[in-house]
């Protein structure tokens, strides 16, 4: 680390460069943002392929699998996609 930072020194003027911390919060940062049904439908819609780039499973399917209505899931995931999204804008600054 000290090797990078001679480094950045002199290749950049020091005012230029800012060292931000990096949270290694990993699992812990989203158990603080979700619910831990979020969490469990979450993991569902990853599990059974509802964000793979060919997606072949709909909102009643989820639904189907983990026994709510389909407007229930609907309404989990766009809560859940709101939250994640609004970290990732949160981070971009």
């Amino acid at each position: 680390m000290k090797r990078l930072i001679e480094l950045l020194k002199f290749m950049m003027p020091w005012d230029s460069i800012s060292i931000q911390p990096v949270k290694s919060d990993g699992p812990r940062l989203w158990k603080d943002l979700l619910t831990e049904r979020q969490i469990e439908v979450l993991q569902c819609a990853i599990r059974e392929g509802y964000y793979s780039e060919n997606k072949k499973v709909s909102v009643k399917d989820l639904a189907e699998t983990m026994g709510m209505a389909r407007s229930t899931m609907g309404g989990h995931l766009k809560l859940i996609e709101n939250v994640i999204m609004g970290k990732v804008a949160d981070d971009l600054g």
